[in-house]
């Protein structure tokens, strides 16, 4: 594995439970030139209408960067403040934001943008400069959103309203990436959201930008770990917080509040050394994949994940059921497959750090022993794991990462592919056809380059606010709530 290759698909495989991080080591601020020239913004006015039902929580930072921000307190508070050309919906269908017109080329590799009127939080209209600025720093080192937006080869202006993308391989779901923030390109402050930020008691707040929405401020609590929000919760001093499942276990809240999920695109699956002799081809690796019951793998953990045996949601419309019925396999194949495929003892990594993956590994092993196969657990620390990822030195591993919203097979079965840690060389198969389609999730389904278990979900905690009727967005978490109490 080339050494670029291995650092950014370790950094993908290797993910923590969560979004991004909840409260992430060290500070993320903006550059020197993002923020030196940005005009200061304007204090919370008097007679600000702070109210405790309306506040929300925040890590305090040196300075804000929307792109490279990855704790998901403020993420979720920027999501009011900022707007991209597109934004996801609960089914990750993309839908049109400060975009008016999307085009393509019949080879969906060149798209023409024009973008809908709008205008900053200072007054000023949203230019197509304004929109490639933002591409920059979006796809930039350090970024989020670096890796979905990869695929962007260039980007040019037209005119004032309408620019070029062209990618580097077919995308026809192109406008799920393009949901990366808008901003000025003379102040990285300025979004086009509902709520703009105001400094405010040495902190921070939101004020509606029009008074069509239902709250016109929103005071940002800060909460600087994950003790301090569950206790800024329970004391009311926030009243909506995103945890994931195994936060909410280890960090058990008090009091009575609603519970609402929300799905995600955090895939937790087996990645498999294609290298090795016994898997390099699909038998084995489908045996693996079929034997063992997900529902009973997931056990107690059933509430937080959504089960799949496809790289794709199963609440996406992309989710194909003729692939996942070829995926799981019948009674005849299993036996088939246990008659002919290679014999080989197999061990599982594990990142040893991660209770909940252990307990999944043990039960994976399990099944997999009785269902006639040698597979034995390795639990390691995640550095360790890392390492011999590295060196290539495994059989299987279980890794979660973040699918981009395209959920494009490319990571995993391309060479190249940023997710392809095992070596797959089957790429050639899909016929360039890496967009999840019913054709390409059959293929999908028979090569079976990884072993697809779940999507897990956070958990949106409400306290003394109006239930939301829609169902909370993964990116968009806030915009929901089109009535708050």
């Amino acid at each position: 594995m080339r050494r670029g290759l291995a650092c950014a698909a370790l950094a993908a495989v290797l993910l923590l439970n969560g979004c991004a991080t909840l409260f992430p080591h060290g500070t993320p601020t903006s550059s020197t030139a993002m923020t030196a020239t940005a005009p200061p913004l304007p204090a919370a006015p008097t007679g600000a209408p702070v109210n405790a039902l309306h506040q929300l929580p925040w890590q305090t930072v040196a300075a804000i960067n929307p792109y490279t921000e990855t704790a998901c307190v403020n993420l979720d508070a920027l999501s009011l403040v900022y707007q991209g050309l597109f934004a996801l919906q609960p089914n990750f269908e993309p839908q049109p934001v400060l975009c008016s017109a999307l085009q393509a080329t019949a080879d969906d590799t060149r798209f023409t943008i024009t973008l809908r009127t709008a205008a900053f939080h200072n007054g000023r209209t949203v230019t197509v400069d304004d929109v490639l600025h933002s591409l920059k720093l979006a796809q930039q080192a350090g970024s989020r959103m670096s890796q979905q937006l990869a695929i962007i080869e260039t980007a040019l202006a037209i005119d004032a309203d309408t620019l070029e993308i062209t990618t580097g391989r077919p995308c026809p779901r192109l406008a799920a990436l393009l949901d990366f923030p808008i901003t000025a390109r003379e102040d990285l402050l300025q979004g086009t959201g509902d709520y703009r930020l105001l400094a405010a008691d040495g902190g921070w707040a939101l004020q509606a930008v029009t008074g069509d929405t239902p709250v016109s401020y929103f005071e940002l609590c800060p909460v600087e770990d994950r003790a301090a929000l569950a206790a800024a919760f329970e004391q009311s001093r926030v009243q909506l917080v995103r945890l994931t499942a195994q936060q909410l276990r280890l960090q058990p809240i008090g009091g009575q509040f609603t519970t609402l999920p929300v799905d995600t695109t955090r895939l937790l699956y087996v990645g498999f050394n294609a290298k090795r002799r016994a898997l390099a081809q699909g038998e084995l690796r489908r045996l693996l994949a079929a034997l063992p019951d997900r529902l009973a793998i997931a056990g107690q953990l059933l509430d937080e994940v959504s089960l799949t045996v496809l790289p794709v949601p199963p609440a996406s419309p992309l989710y194909d059921q003729t692939a996942a019925r070829v995926a799981a396999a019948t009674p005849e194949q299993l036996r088939q497959w246990r008659a002919t495929a290679p014999k080989a003892s197999l061990t599982l990594l594990v990142n040893g750090d991660d209770a909940d993956r252990v307990q999944v590994g043990e039960r994976l092993c399990a099944a997999w022993q009785e269902g006639g196969l040698a597979v034995t657990l390795k639990a390691i620390p995640r550095q360790q794991m890392s390492d011999e990822l590295v060196a290539g030195d495994f059989d299987l591993y279980l890794g979660m990462t973040r699918l981009a919203a395209d959920f494009s097979l490319a990571p995993f079965v391309l060479k190249d592919g940023s997710l392809n840690v095992g070596g797959y060389a089957g790429g050639a198969a899909f016929e360039g056809n890496l967009t999840p389609s019913p054709g390409s999730l059959l293929q999908f389904a028979l090569q079976c380059p990884i072993m697809p278990l779940w999507f897990e979900r956070d958990w949106l905690l409400i306290r003394q606010l109006t239930v939301p009727a829609a169902q909370p967005c993964d990116s968009q978490l806030l915009q929901s709530f089109t009535e708050w109490s």
